[in-house]
């Protein structure tokens, strides 16, 4: 038996893990957006005062990018 044929299930295993961590991410993804568009149409619907804010917008802070 070659290598490749020795290697074979473990490669399918690692793509269907591979595969399992894209939809789970793509699900969390997709919960966020809708998350974001309730959250932006829920502003659309509703006056803003912006006599009420005192505080000014915060920047938010860039972190560092990790390196692989």
């Amino acid at each position: 038996m070659s290598e490749a044929q020795q290697d074979g299930p473990g490669l399918m295993e690692q793509d269907s893990k591979e595969r399992e961590i894209r939809r789970q991410f793509l699900d969390e993804a997709q919960a966020y957006l809708a998350t974001l568009e309730r959250t932006v149409l829920g502003l659309a619907g509703s006056r803003v005062d912006l006599q009420k804010s005192t505080k000014p917008c915060e920047q938010p802070t860039r972190s560092k990018a990790v390196r692989r």
